[in-house]
């Protein structure tokens, strides 16, 4: 598989102008004292005042798509994937963004032995797991499952967790500007 070099390299670089507007702050490891970006400014929206049912809304990601592209679809700017990233609190989006549905198949059969092996029970009339229940000895008690009560496996319970990270929030394209131009001035200490 031939990789997309350039991609990479534009969302390394856009990923690097977004952090190029936080602070910085002297960190000491070991005798040597370097500068180091402190990540902890995503949690700046909140302290922004701004009225959340006018700026936000929920967009659902669809099967691989990467911050620089929802960006792009909704802002015309890929460049503003790090609003995306920031209003999510995702710090890591190689492990927080969802994946891609063949990237889901990869990890569940890398991560269990069954890719369709139970992971539990769900109890449909109470919402709860039944994951403490040995599978042998609940069939032995219920040879066929209550109506209400299904089976869930290791690949349904992967590609559910994974569709609970794909409906975010994401700055309303309308207010996009003035979003950026207010955490700015707030990472500056004007806000």
């Amino acid at each position: 598989m031939v990789r997309d070099r350039t991609g990479a390299e534009g969302r390394r670089r856009g990923r690097l102008l977004m952090f190029k507007k936080f602070k910085e702050t002297p960190y000491t490891l070991d005798g040597m004292t370097k500068k180091v970006t402190q990540i902890l400014t995503a949690v700046l929206p909140r302290r922004l005042s701004v009225d959340a049912s006018y700026v936000f809304q929920r967009y659902q990601v669809s099967s691989g798509a990467r911050p620089e592209s929802v960006a792009n679809e909704l802002y015309d700017q890929p460049n503003y994937h790090w609003t995306i990233l920031v209003v999510n609190d995702i710090v890591n989006p190689f492990l927080d963004w969802p994946l891609s549905d063949e990237e889901v198949e990869l990890i569940t059969a890398k991560k269990y032995t069954d890719v369709y092996g139970l992971h539990h029970f769900y109890w449909l009339s109470s919402g709860k797991w039944l994951d403490e229940v040995d599978e042998a000895i609940y069939r032995a008690a219920y040879p066929t499952l209550p109506e209400d009560v299904i089976p869930v496996t290791n690949l349904q319970y992967e590609i559910d967790v994974n569709m609970k990270k794909r409906s975010i929030l994401v700055v309303n394209p309308r207010y996009i500007t003035q979003f950026v131009e207010a955490f700015n001035r707030a990472l500056e200490g004007k806000e």
